[in-house]
């Protein structure tokens, strides 16, 4: 029985895997690279990351009020190979190829796909999980 939980397990996070390679979401090493493209001033409402609810491997990022993308930068920089506990517990490190989500704490909420400077301030490209 264990073997085939274990297949189990490892069918769906390659099925969540490939459903988020095709909506085009961010993986966290992509997001920093971004966020480098970036002018450090802009404004930037991705902040508080915590292991994203919906899957708690993955990352979420709250919208705070008040950022830069110097900040942004820096939090998904600290994320880079931090362990972060799951919202109902376990614990689970995050790393390049860890994909990112734009979520308040123990919410479910969108993929994050891109970031796109309008005027001074960074505007967050998001796609709902269709699954």
């Amino acid at each position: 029985m264990s073997a085939f939980l274990d297949w189990l397990q490892a069918e769906c996070k390659r099925q969540t895997r490939a459903e988020a390679e095709a909506a085009g979401q961010l993986t966290l090493g992509r997001l920093i690279e971004e966020l480098t493209k970036l002018p450090p001033d802009a404004g930037c409402s991705l902040g508080r990351p915590h292991s994203y609810r919906g899957y708690y491997d993955q990352l979420a990022f709250e919208n705070c009020s008040g950022r830069t993308v110097a900040n942004a930068l820096s939090d998904a920089k600290a994320a880079m190979g931090a362990c972060f506990q799951g919202y109902k517990g376990g614990d689970f490190w995050m790393t390049g190829n860890t994909m990112v989500w734009n979520a308040d704490y123990g919410r479910c909420g969108q993929r994050i796909v891109g970031l796109r400077l309008v005027g001074n301030q960074v505007e967050i490209a998001t796609a709902p999980d269709e699954g």
